[in-house]
């Protein structure tokens, strides 16, 4: 059986590749605070499993989730996992801008992407079609809807 560092490391390569990024398994590799080749040796099973595709482009190889779905998950499992220690200045520096804002294939995720839906809501830009009767945390949090079809929401009167 894998032992827990093993999905640590897979764990830290998915979510650097959750904001939609295509990167090299070095830049990965890098940011996941692990050799080159223990990197290449997950992102093959990462690939294997069907969680990461693999381009090739000239001599390099780069690496993006596999769809959407494989965002929605990892986000959803974010919020629920507990943290990972933070170790480092960089991890540090790192975890607080995804806190603030990030991207997440199509919408703006983070403090960011909550101040902005909040504004759009207050403004009557964007309104609510489910009047807050979506699923899961939509009910105590009607910004952390796990995704639009729990939580819809359409352009408003003022847009």
């Amino acid at each position: 059986m894998p032992s827990a560092s093993l999905h640590s490391y897979r764990a830290r390569i998915l979510m650097i590749l959750a904001d939609g990024w295509t990167l090299r398994a070095s830049v990965l590799a890098t940011e996941a605070g692990i050799s080159a080749q223990s990197a290449s040796g997950h992102l093959e099973k990462l690939v294997s499993g069907g969680l990461v595709r693999v381009a090739a482009s000239g001599r390099h190889r780069y690496y993006t989730l596999a769809g959407p779905e494989i965002g929605s998950v990892l986000a959803s499992l974010a919020s629920i996992a507990e943290p990972f220690e933070i170790t480092s200045l960089r991890q540090g520096t790192r975890a607080h801008g995804l806190r603030q804002g990030r991207t997440c294939y199509d919408h703006v995720a983070g403090k960011l992407g909550v101040a902005i839906t909040e504004a759009l809501l207050r403004t009557q830009a964007l309104v609510r079609t489910d009047d807050g009767a979506g699923t899961g945390r939509a009910e105590t949090d009607p910004l952390s809807a796990g995704s639009c079809a729990n939580c819809p929401y359409e352009l408003g009167p003022y847009s």
